[in-house]
């Protein structure tokens, strides 16, 4: 079955009803040009992917137009690929193709497919009534797919409505001004990624400091999808773009782009020898668009997170200022702050040795180069060792050094390897408790990123790794950042209730770091908190910092839950902390992280001069 019914008790015949009666209920009440039906065919059979594209006319080049996809949760922009080495061409040629497993392996030259990770494959040709090929209706999955004969029913119930959407959308696209071949976003009219490219491209010798390129996310975006429907999600996009468009702030000329998704670009210009403080000019559009707007009758403030970036810098590639633009993004949503500006010396091009060493990355991710390190986590009132938090090292097969997780994982948590590398770590850590019998009290944390927790197959992959080693649901600790909860609130509440049902415990890493209210926690079922170093090593230092640590203790105690205290450098800080009521110390001045025996072996030396019961 795909993985719409995974898990259920409805199997052959009666699952098949289940599914074409959704559909039908949908069909009936879908009007072409409302809402999305890729991202409902996507809804429905829980797929990872549905692509909705025209096919050129007879005798025209052998290119495909997405006007309508759905991937990985967010709608994608339309764009347009070759049909050469592709399943789309065989789909073409015989008017189905399917390939429950193994699509990416079957088909090498189709780059898209190996990115996305997709493992099974099923497309249809759509044909108008006179029967010639109009389209084509394409299903993507990470996972195997394993009731093809269900999925082929849809797809054909889906076929006349998604005909009519094809010809909705390309009505739309011909309405819009050309610029360029490929170079307008269908949904907005503003230049796609491509025209942005061209555009870096005839401005690369202007002089240093004369441009400025914003990139724009909306925050929480997938809320306004889920709770008001796509209609108004791709209101909302349109009512952004016109307003990037009326925007002006001399001395400063802009031109805005959507890249896909919620995702836009603003490229400012300014004279040579003209001073521009781009910050409070960003701040500005921010502030214009944070104004109320309406989508599908209802009032929306919406609010963003702007990297900015300052250029051009001679002999940097032209997707430069683009790149360090969205490095400048990812810091303003961390710090919670709305723009961030970073300069070229704040943020650098990676260098040849950064690209070798990402190549160097994808080489370990498939040969699984990764070793643990394990840190315990001590209880200071029962001198009892109560956990082991798993730590990612990567051993370099070349230079023999040890790679620290600071120089490869934020690069893995950009990229789709974050899926396979966590799940290999959870795998791996499970096993390893697995194999110490003698300490059934002990547990092991986890640490995941906010792509894993929005990924909707995050809940079985863990009770699927439980089940495989025997352990026990409650010895498992996912720990996951404050900003984990921000791309998309709704959904990080449902994965962290499913967790806790599952029995998995799930703490707050970092905890005072974040952007984010405390009101999350009165109603998560989060265990514990964990209380950042940056409060921890300060301790007999600073009293702000004591103060701090105090009433992050009384607060989680207060909700019921437990304290962690990370960073505990120093032996004079053990004493004070407990005192102070936590439930648990991790850092150096107890243990290293270290192999898993030696980790333990380590905990051990240390209870020599502070008696420790190792549970």
């Amino acid at each position: 079955m795909t993985r719409a019914l995974t898990g259920s008790a409805l199997t052959g015949r009666d699952s098949l009803l289940t599914l074409a009666t959704q559909a039908i209920e949908t069909l009936l009440t879908a009007v072409p040009g409302e809402g999305s039906v890729a991202a409902t065919l996507a809804h429905l059979m829980r797929l990872d992917g549905v692509l909705l594209g025209a096919l050129p006319p007879p005798g025209g080049e052998p290119v495909v137009t997405v006007v309508d996809g759905w991937l990985r949760g967010s709608p994608t922009a339309s764009f347009r690929y070759s049909l050469s080495g592709t399943p789309c061409d065989v789909t073409v040629r015989r008017g189905w193709c399917v390939h429950p497993q193994g699509a990416a392996q079957a088909f090498p030259d189709d780059k898209d497919l190996s990115e996305h990770e997709i493992e099974g494959y099923a497309g249809r040709v759509l044909h108008d009534r006179s029967g010639a090929p109009r389209g084509l209706l394409v299903a993507l999955s990470c996972e195997p797919l394993d009731d093809v004969h269900t999925l082929r029913q849809i797809l054909t119930l889906f076929a006349p409505l998604a005909l009519a959407e094809l010809d909705h959308r390309q009505n739309q696209l011909e309405g819009l001004p050309v610029t360029g071949e490929g170079g307008v976003d269908a949904l907005t009219g503003l230049g796609n990624r491509a025209a942005l490219y061209d555009e870096l491209r005839s401005l690369a010798d202007h002089p240093p400091g004369s441009l400025a390129l914003a990139v724009l996310d909306i925050n929480h975006f997938h809320e306004i999808n889920e709770q008001l429907g796509h209609g108004a999600g791709d209101e909302t996009l349109q009512s952004v773009a016109s307003r990037l468009r009326q925007w002006h702030a001399p001395p400063a000329t802009s031109r805005a782009y959507r890249l896909g998704g919620d995702e836009f670009v603003v490229l400012c210009q300014v004279d040579p020898g003209l001073a521009c403080d781009w910050t409070s000019l960003f701040e500005g559009l921010v502030g214009r668009l944070n104004e109320p707007m309406q989508a599908s009758g209802h009032a929306l403030s919406l609010t963003l997170s702007v990297g900015v970036a300052v250029g051009p810098v001679p002999g940097d590639p032209v997707d430069t200022l683009l790149w360090r633009a969205d490095q400048a993004k990812r810091l303003a949503r961390e710090r919670g702050r709305s723009v961030v500006l970073h300069t070229h010396d704040e943020a650098r091009t990676p260098k040849r040795r950064d690209l070798s060493l990402r190549a160097d990355i994808r080489q370990a991710v498939a040969q699984q180069q990764f070793v643990l390190r394990y840190q315990p986590k001590v209880c200071p009132r029962h001198r009892t060792v109560v956990g082991l938090e798993a730590l990612i090292r990567w051993p370099h097969p070349v230079t023999g050094r040890e790679v620290q997780p600071a120089e490869f994982i934020p690069f893995i948590e950009t990229t789709a390897y974050i899926h396979p590398v966590t799940q290999w770590v959870l795998n791996r850590a499970l096993a390893d408790l697995a194999s110490l019998p003698e300490h059934p009290a002990l547990s092991v944390a986890v640490n995941i990123s906010a792509k894993n927790l929005l990924d909707e197959r995050l809940v079985p992959k863990v009770a699927e790794a439980l089940d495989r080693t025997g352990v026990a649901a409650h010895r498992l600790e996912l720990e996951l950042t404050e900003s984990s909860f921000l791309s998309s609130p709704r959904f990080a509440r449902e994965q962290i209730e499913a967790l806790a049902e599952l029995g998995v415990r799930v703490s707050i890493d970092d905890f005072g770091t974040g952007f984010s209210s405390l009101s999350y926690l009165q109603d998560l079922p989060v265990h514990a908190i964990k209380v950042d170093q940056i409060f921890v090593r300060p301790l007999l230092d600073t009293p702000r910092s004591a103060t701090i640590a105090r009433a992050a203790v009384d607060l989680a105690h207060a909700l019921g839950m437990q304290a962690v205290a990370e960073g505990v450098e120093s032996l004079e800080l053990i004493e004070p902390l407990a005192a102070m009521g936590y439930d648990a110390l991790q850092g150096f001045a107890i243990a290293r992280p270290a192999a898993l025996h030696d980790a333990l072996a380590a905990a051990q030396a240390w209870s020599q001069t502070n008696p420790l019961r190792i549970a």
